[in-house]
């Protein structure tokens, strides 16, 4: 009896998801918006993780909770409640730390493509800021007082 082989083809079809991250600098102390805009139809959940699953911010039924928010982002993140009906869901990320530079994920409820952005936090470069030498007429004002300061002294 001759063996039969019977081959089986699967064919798997696989959707390709392709994730834009953007890059979004900020500088210690200073403040960053988060962008998160989804099209049509306008989704009533959105929630805003870091890590994957850290929880900064959601909104639910259109309105802004932090009940599940991790403490590190207790009163520096708002969102803007009056263009969620335009689908835009983006958060203002206040007093920025070092630590606050990561991947952040705007997940929608029933779409499978987050919005993914990074942010990026440096120190700013102070400006030293020196005053210059008295020059013209305020260095001979100066030169003068200097002088006669140094002209009465003699005399006392």
């Amino acid at each position: 009896m001759k063996s039969h082989i019977r081959r089986l083809w699967i064919f798997v079809i696989i959707q390709s998801v392709t994730c834009q991250v953007t890059v979004i600098p900020g500088f210690v102390g200073g403040q960053v918006v988060l962008p998160c805009v989804y099209k049509d139809p306008v989704p009533q959940k959105v929630f805003w993780r870091v890590d994957d699953v850290n929880p900064v911010f959601d909104i639910i039924d259109w309105k802004p909770s932090t009940a599940s928010q991790i403490s590190k982002y207790k009163d520096r993140v708002s969102s803007f409640p009056s263009e969620y009906s335009k689908g835009n869901f983006s958060l203002l990320l206040k007093d920025l730390r070092l630590d606050d530079a990561n991947l952040y994920e705007c997940k929608i409820l029933d779409s499978n493509q987050p919005v993914v952005v990074q942010l990026r936090v440096s120190v700013k470069d102070e400006q030293k800021t020196t005053t210059p030498p008295p020059s013209g007429a305020a260095a001979s004002s100066q030169r003068l007082s200097v002088f006669l300061l140094f002209a009465v002294s003699l005399l006392i």
